[in-house]
């Protein structure tokens, strides 16, 4: 029963998400559309990480903020979207170390 389940579901979401309805053209416009370049949401979690457990951790958040700063080299403005990501990754970052240099815990024990 769950086999069958699954199957239904499976060509359900196949027929839904099909690229065969589309015409060139429009294929042509998604593909057209700036994407988002996926080391910035890398930066973005490692920065997280960073910033989460920086205080107690040090190298977690001296690791962000290097994977940030070498991958903000591979942004392009013609093919993705937003640097944002980047940005923020790097300054959690950023924010765990200082949080380790002071001493400091954000986090309720």
């Amino acid at each position: 029963m769950k086999t069958l389940w699954r199957l239904l579901v499976k060509s359900k979401l196949n027929k839904m998400f099909s690229e065969d309805d589309l015409t060139q053209a429009e294929k042509d416009y998604i593909n057209s559309i700036p994407s988002q370049n996926s080391l910035g949401i890398i930066t973005l979690l490692l920065g997280g990480a960073g910033f989460m457990f920086g205080n107690n951790h040090l190298w977690i958040a001296i690791i962000s903020v290097t994977f940030g700063t070498i991958s903000l080299r591979t942004f392009d403005k013609k093919e993705h979207d937003n640097p944002w990501p980047f940005y923020i990754g790097i300054l959690l970052g950023l924010i765990g170390i200082v949080l380790n240099l002071t001493q400091y815990s954000h986090m309720a024990v």
